[in-house]
C-alpha cells in the first residue's frame, strides 16, 4: 500500500510539473518578440515614409491642374484679343464702303483708341456703343460675360457678370514716305492686350498687327 501511495504521489507531482511547464511555455509564446506589434517610433517612421511617397504624385497632379486652367484662360484671352483686331478690320472695310478710303477718316469711329489712348471693344453692343474709352479708367475695359448667350461684352446690365479679363486696344497711325509723297493715312499699328490674374500673378496676351489703307475710294 505504501508503495502504491508513493507511486500515486509521484504521478501527481509529474502531472503538476508538466502543467507548470506548459503554462510557462504558453507565456513564453505570448511574449515572443516575433509576434509583437509596432512601436510608436516604428509607426511614426512608417507614416513619414508614406507621406514623402505621396508628396510627389500629389504635387504633379496639382501642377497639371494649374497648367490646364492656365491653358484654358490663355486660349480664351487669345481669342478675345483677336476679336478686337478683327473689329478694326471691320471698321476699315465699312469706312471703305462708305467712300472714306485714302482720307484721314479711314478709321473713323475708333478715335478713342488713337495715339496713347486706350479703348475697349464690345462688338455685341448697340451701334455707336461698340467702342468705350478706358484711358485713366482701366476697370471700364473689364469684360463681362453673358452666360445665356455665351458672349463677352462691356455692358453692366442684368445677366452680365464680371470676368477676370480686361481687354484694351491701342491704334497708332504711321506715316509712309517723306516729302510731298508722304502718306500719313496709309498705315496703322494695332495692339490688342488682354490681361487677367491667375492667383497673385498677372498674365497678359498681346496681339500686334499692321493694318494698311490700301483700298481705293469707292465713291
Amino acid at each position: 500500500m505504501e508503495h502504491i501511495t508513493h507511486n500515486m504521489e509521484h504521478t501527481t507531482y509529474n502531472t503538476k510539473h508538466k502543467a507548470t511547464t506548459m503554462l510557462h511555455a504558453s507565456c513564453y509564446v505570448l511574449r515572443d518578440p516575433a509576434r509583437r506589434g509596432f512601436t510608436i517610433i516604428e509607426t511614426i517612421v512608417a507614416v513619414a515614409i508614406l507621406s514623402v511617397a505621396l508628396v510627389a504624385p500629389l504635387t504633379l497632379a496639382q501642377r497639371g491642374l494649374n497648367s490646364s486652367m492656365y491653358a484654358k484662360d490663355q486660349v480664351t484671352a487669345f481669342y478675345l484679343a483677336q476679336e478686337a483686331i478683327e473689329y478694326v478690320h471691320f471698321i476699315r472695310d465699312s469706312n471703305n464702303i462708305a467712300g472714306r478710303s485714302k482720307t484721314a477718316n479711314w478709321l473713323i469711329g475708333l478715335e478713342s483708341c488713337m495715339g496713347s489712348n486706350l479703348c475697349g471693344i464690345d462688338i455685341n453692343a448697340p451701334t455707336g456703343q461698340n467702342v468705350v474709352s478706358c484711358t485713366g479708367n482701366l476697370p471700364a475695359c473689364q469684360l463681362k460675360f453673358n452666360s445665356a448667350t455665351g458672349v463677352y461684352g462691356l455692358r453692366s446690365t442684368p445677366g452680365w457678370a464680371n470676368t477676370i479679363f480686361t481687354r484694351t486696344l491701342t491704334i497708332t497711325q504711321v506715316q509712309i514716305g517723306n516729302g510731298p509723297s508722304a502718306d500719313p493715312n496709309a498705315q496703322a499699328n494695332l495692339e490688342a492686350r488682354v490681361s487677367w490674374k491667375a492667383g497673385a500673378i498677372t498674365r497678359t496676351v498681346v496681339i500686334k498687327e499692321k493694318i494698311f489703307n490700301w483700298y481705293p475710294a469707292q465713291f
